[in-house]
């Protein structure tokens, strides 16, 4: 009788662990319907095909080395599947579907914190004025245009621009164009004038102080990544003059548990208000997971990884933090260059087209010791106001400017000897036909694929950016194709019905989606925003090609600190 008892517990258990099962792949096809199974919040995520149904066993003992048993013991796969189960039959709250269903091209448009709502936030608690006045203005037939016309009277009454700005305090819109509105007007001090207000970014919390002149008025930062920078606002942050508010917060930070986990998407099954369980992508494997929440942070609980896809997790998980160490090496010299506020190489007065033609005459006037240099009469700094060099430069400048300066080589600086200090890459000495053209750059790259994995892209799937709706959709479908540290060049007709090259980095990704979201490029001075800020100033451009730097490659030239640096804690918004 025991072992019938035991051997009925055993198939009980293993009929769990199949339903389990099956339930989780069903999820993964868009057709499925399951009688039972529980409802959960809409994600909506570019149709990938599903990995195969695998058992679910025993977490092997080397999971001990993953990113994931180094912030929290892994349990035994098994019993975190029946533990996910289990959790299914617990109220789902219901995340903000009607922004997840946008959400990767809000994230191509806005400059954004990478947060998951367990509901949307809500105007409810307005007055009826202020409902009526927002209804007006997000209800109306243009309401981009209708909040940038509203936008200077708002400015003069902070008490209505808050009601009508803000949604519980977020700056919120699931709309992708009003999303983009909003993160390009919304300022601090347009709402609040109090001498400290709260900003809530991701599980971040920083205080900003009022200052203020005959010019206007301004927030600054008092602690955080952040402090002493004047504050911008992103899309998603909660801003108050009271920190109380921020006791229930209606977000989970995504951003601090992906740079732990290293995942490539998060497939989100159900949100409760103490777990998220999600389905996190490692290449081609969805491993079934469970987060815990503790205010808005996430962390790891526990995970189900599939046997057949033990070896690619591991994997994914070492090359993400060995890429990872290196981009961050990348974003360092990135926002470098964006503080320095680096000038684009195109003089103030041209004679027909002279773009780079500043560079060469400032690396005279540095090499011979002069301050400045003239150029069809018109006076440059050598050196900005702290001493650092000003170097012009055009688009590609940039890209090679940041891939040899994380190698070390760069201009000293003021008060030192006048030289270039040689780091362990040079790209004026690897043969380019011309360095600064970006044609010529991606052919050199294709010539090199050692170093450099190129894709260019045929006739159909090169996209202008005036045909948004399919540009974005290109972006989603395509989205490993496009990763943080890749290098992407387009083409195609300014306003000046010239064909023109344009180059930049991909700087970021959304990790919901694995769509690329930010992009760095020096268009005018070095700056990051969004693909749309990006793509904004001549609509006819398309993208041409896409530049890999190979892992190997980067890990042979990039100078690294000799201590890993800390994930960042939150996306800056003064870049």
């Amino acid at each position: 009788m025991a072992d019938a008892r035991n051997a009925e517990r055993r198939g009980k258990r293993y009929d769990g662990v199949v339903r389990f099962l099956r339930w989780s792949a069903c999820l993964l096809v868009v057709a499925c319907a399951r009688e039972g199974a529980p409802t959960e919040p809409s994600v909506s995520v570019v149709s990938r095909k599903a990995p195969a149904p695998v058992s679910v066993k025993t977490a092997p003992a080397d999971m001990a080395t993953s990113p994931g048993a180094v912030h929290g013991v892994v349990p035994e796969g098994e019993r975190c599947a029946r533990r996910i189960e289990a959790l299914s039959s617990e109220p789902a709250l219901p995340g903000a579907p009607e922004l997840e269903a946008r959400r990767a091209e809000t994230f191509a448009r806005a400059k954004a914190d990478a947060v998951l709502f367990v509901r949307a936030p809500s105007p409810a608690k307005l007055s009826r004025e202020s409902q009526e006045r927002r209804r007006l203005l997000f209800e109306a037939n243009d309401p981009v245009r209708a909040l940038y016309e509203a936008y200077p009277a708002l400015q003069k009454r902070r008490d209505v621009a808050r009601d009508l700005l803000l949604t519980e305090g977020y700056v919120y819109a699931a709309w992708p164009p009003l999303a983009a509105a909003l993160s390009n007007l919304v300022r601090p001090e347009d709402l609040f004038h109090d001498e400290v207000i709260y900003v809530q970014r991701g599980a971040d919390v920083f205080r900003a102080l009022l200052k203020q002149n005959k010019l206007g008025a301004w927030y600054t930062a008092l602690d955080g990544p952040e402090a002493g920078s004047r504050v911008k606002l992103l899309l998603f942050d909660r801003v108050a003059a009271d920190p109380s508010v921020f006791a229930e917060p209606l977000h989970r930070d995504v951003g601090k548990l992906v740079a732990t986990l290293g995942f490539e998407e998060m497939h989100v099954r159900q949100i409760t208000k103490e777990h998220v369980v999600a389905d996190l992508r490692y290449g081609d494997v969805l491993v079934p997971s469970l987060l815990a929440a503790k205010g808005a942070t996430l962390s790891l609980e526990c995970e189900a990884i599939p046997d057949a896809g033990r070896a690619t997790v591991l994997a994914s998980r070492r090359e993400t933090l060995r890429r990872g160490r290196l981009l961050e090496r990348l974003r360092g010299v990135i926002r470098d260059q964006v503080e320095e506020a680096l000038p684009f190489d195109e003089p103030k007065t041209e004679v027909g087209q002279q773009d780079g033609k500043l560079r060469q005459q400032w690396v005279w006037a540095y090499r011979y010791g002069r301050s400045e240099f003239d150029f069809n009469e018109d006076k440059y700094k050598v050196f900005d106001g702290k001493g650092r060099p000003r170097v012009p430069q055009v688009c590609i400048d940039f890209v090679t400017d940041t891939l040899e300066r994380a190698s070390g080589s760069w201009y000293r600086p003021r008060g030192e000897p006048r030289e270039r200090i040689a780091g362990r890459l040079d790209f004026a000495a690897l043969g380019i036909d011309n360095e600064r053209s970006v044609e010529s750059f991606v052919e050199f790259a294709k010539a090199h694929p050692e170093a450099f994995d190129v894709v260019e892209l045929p006739d159909e799937e090169r996209v202008p950016y005036a045909r948004r709706a399919e540009f974005f959709a290109h972006l989603a479908a395509h989205r490993d194709r496009y990763r943080p540290g890749d290098i992407v060049t387009i083409y195609g007709m300014r306003d000046d019905e010239k064909m023109h090259y344009h180059s930049f980095f991909v700087y970021d990704a959304d990790p919901v989606t694995g769509a690329p979201s930010l992009v760095a490029a020096n268009a005018g001075r070095p700056r990051v925003r969004p693909w749309e800020a990006e793509m904004l100033s001549a609509p006819k451009r398309s993208i041409r090609a896409r530049i890999r730097p190979r892992l190997e490659w980067l890990e042979a030239v990039t100078k690294l600190p000799e201590s890993p640096p800390e994930p960042p804690k939150a996306l800056p918004s003064s870049i």
